[in-house]
């Protein structure tokens, strides 16, 4: 869906490979799933803001968990949004036109 629209997008299959992946490279914005095996999203955008990720780099968690208290969670942890699961291709772009800002 991202790609179709004109992102640019890469993929990790766990907390650490995101990690190993944002010591590499820049981005503007990351979707991380809450809970994922190993390493969750809590721990991960945790560790990555630690690290010293720039502000200006959005994180969104992504949970099946709906509501205030999952936002305040993830708002704990350093991510900057929630995007419920399932969600549509819609909700998707809503998300990213709220946290994102493309440089044209």
């Amino acid at each position: 869906m991202l790609s179709l629209k004109g992102y640019s997008t890469e993929f990790a299959d766990s907390g650490s490979a995101a990690l190993a992946r944002c010591r590499e490279g820049t981005y503007d914005l990351i979707f991380l799933d809450c809970f994922m095996p190993g390493m969750d999203g809590y721990k991960t955008s945790v560790l990555l803001r630690e690290e010293g990720l720039r502000r200006s780099t959005k994180i969104i968690g992504m949970s099946a968990r709906v509501g205030p208290r999952e936002l305040e969670t993830c708002k704990a942890a350093g991510m900057d949004d929630v995007l419920a699961k399932p969600f549509t291709s819609k909700q998707l772009f809503e998300s990213l036109a709220k946290n994102l800002v493309r440089n044209s």
